[in-house]
């Protein structure tokens, strides 16, 4: 499996397609991590359904800030 990091200069949209497109190249799974939040890419995977995945699991990481920081 292949990591890639994307830190800063692409968009979440513009990283995630990067990854797909690589992932359908390589034929093997690529991690992909996006603003420190880690997305599994496959050999064809939508990048829309990516882009949701990424959204719920930045909305989950949200969440669990704030209950931290309300204690």
């Amino acid at each position: 499996m292949q990591t890639m990091e994307f830190v800063a200069g692409l968009t979440i949209e513009q990283a995630l397609t990067k990854a797909a497109k690589t992932a359908d190249k390589s034929g093997t799974p690529v991690e992909a991590v996006v603003n420190d939040i880690v997305m599994i890419v496959n050999k064809n995977d939508k990048v829309e359904n990516l882009l949701k995945e990424y959204h719920q699991k930045h909305n989950l990481r949200c969440e669990i800030e704030n209950v931290r920081n309300q204690r």
